[in-house]
């Protein structure tokens, strides 16, 4: 069954997430086929904190392979020193997306549906994916990565083929407005479906 995701501002969102103990797998297995069901067609990685649980998990699909997988209290060991800007959009602010600065290699120690133990390495894309979730359980939002501050999904230009299809980037960007409408919708009748603004940054400290 899918499961509503959490739009910001929503405090679980920013609050640091706690381990996932091996004695809770059953229930990670279970969550796992919730929030795979969840991300269907609709975004290539989802984290526990955004269907509202503050536990260390995570998934997120290949897009070469189409494979989705669940990585248990990841931690990034090593980063490469070239990095990399590029857009990116989150489920939890729907109708943004920002500019963000990427390391683009990484290696990620995580614990798989199994509990066991893996450490390994990711390039491009997928190592940008995993560096996003990861930021997720650091209760670490999109707009406090962006570069050039958040930017309205409709001035993103639509990738189209030479048949006139979209790319899947912006297919899943088209089902996304429209799951996460209907879910807004349903959750909170007469509302519109899109934020009236940008998601605030945190406040400024006093001093700084």
């Amino acid at each position: 069954m899918a499961l509503p995701i959490v739009i910001a501002p929503n405090r679980i969102l920013t609050r640091p997430c706690r381990r996932v103990e091996k004695r809770e797998l059953g229930e990670i297995r279970h969550l796992f086929e919730q929030m795979r069901e969840t991300m269907q067609d609709i975004g290539v990685g989802l984290a526990a904190p955004q269907v509202g649980k503050g536990i260390r998990f995570f998934i997120a699909m290949n897009p070469e392979t189409e494979e989705v997988r669940g990585y248990i209290n990841p931690q990034i060991t090593a980063v490469s020193s070239e990095t990399h800007v590029a857009r990116e959009g989150c489920l939890s602010i729907p109708g943004w997306v920002a500019d963000v600065e990427r390391h683009l290699a990484i290696i990620l120690k995580y614990q798989d549906l199994d509990f066991q133990e893996h450490e390994q390495r990711f390039d491009g894309f997928m190592a940008r994916v995993l560096q996003h979730e990861f930021d997720h359980l650091n209760g670490v939002l999109l707009f406090e990565r962006a570069v050039n501050g958040m930017i309205p999904e409709e001035d993103e230009p639509e990738e189209v083929g030479e048949e006139g299809e979209l790319s899947p980037a912006a297919e899943r960007r088209r089902k996304r407005r429209e799951r996460l409408g209907a879910m807004q919708a349903q959750l909170h009748p007469g509302e519109p479906t899109q934020p009236a603004g940008p998601v605030p940054g945190p406040e400024p400290q006093s001093g700084a």
